[in-house]
């Protein structure tokens, strides 16, 4: 014998809820696409898009004006996280990006110090050699003239008085 119940469930429910319940799930199916999506910034729209391997949203994050040096909470740039997760095209992408975006500084790069250590001859950092004069006081020894150390003879045996 059978323990499920022979009654089918639409006669468990009263007449009208089951058309009543599809009518407020479709509602709430609607509300939810009428409710704006909150914008999200570029900077993270790259993140985002950069967690997923989008290349395409990578780029329109980027284009968008997304800043290829921030950091998330993780202190890493978007860089960081595409070779932290092993998508490698997008980390080119985004290094080549930074790398034709970078500011560009005030400063020449080849500063006046540099041209001076370029044109100018190394200075010494070490102390001066000492002065050599013209015969060594003292030859150098040769090998063949080194005698090899003697081994130490054994103490005698000292016999103790009888």
């Amino acid at each position: 014998m059978s323990t499920r119940s022979s009654i089918p469930i639409p006669v468990l429910l009263p007449k009208g809820v089951p058309r009543l319940a599809a009518v407020l799930l479709a509602c709430v199916f609607v509300f939810a696409l009428a409710l704006p999506v909150p914008a999200q910034s570029p900077d993270e729209a790259l993140f985002n898009a950069v967690e997923v391997n989008d290349q395409e949203a990578v780029q329109a994050a980027i284009d968008a004006g997304a800043d290829l040096s921030a950091k998330n909470a993780d202190g890493m740039t978007p860089a960081d996280v595409a070779v932290d997760l092993g998508h490698f095209r997008i980390a080119h992408m985004l290094l080549s990006k930074r790398n034709g975006t970078l500011k560009k500084s005030n400063q020449p790069r080849v500063t006046e110090k540099i041209k001076e250590a370029l044109t100018q001859p190394r200075k010494r950092v070490a102390s001066p050699a000492p002065a050599r004069s013209a015969a060594p006081a003292e030859p150098a020894p040769r090998l063949s003239g080194l005698m090899p150390p003697k081994k130490p003879e054994p103490a005698p045996e000292a016999t103790a008085p009888t």
